[in-house]
């Protein structure tokens, strides 16, 4: 556990792609014609599940993790 606090941009990063690919197959799996953006493959939304969703937690985790 020490390595994730140690390297936690880079941790942090792949937990947000891997949010991203979770939250995507989700979404199209049970998609609905109402949201069909979520569905096309950009990988802009891939740059913003890094930057706002596993850096912030992966440098939470550094900064609080004991």
């Amino acid at each position: 556990m020490r390595i994730l606090v140690e390297q936690a941009a880079l941790f942090g990063a792949l937990y947000g792609i891997a949010v991203y690919f979770f939250m995507n197959e989700l979404l199209c799996r049970f998609r609905r014609d109402e949201v069909p953006l979520l569905c096309e493959d950009d990988g802009d939304w891939v740059v913003i599940h890094i930057f706002c969703v596993g850096l912030p937690i992966g440098l939470s985790i550094r900064r609080f993790g004991n």
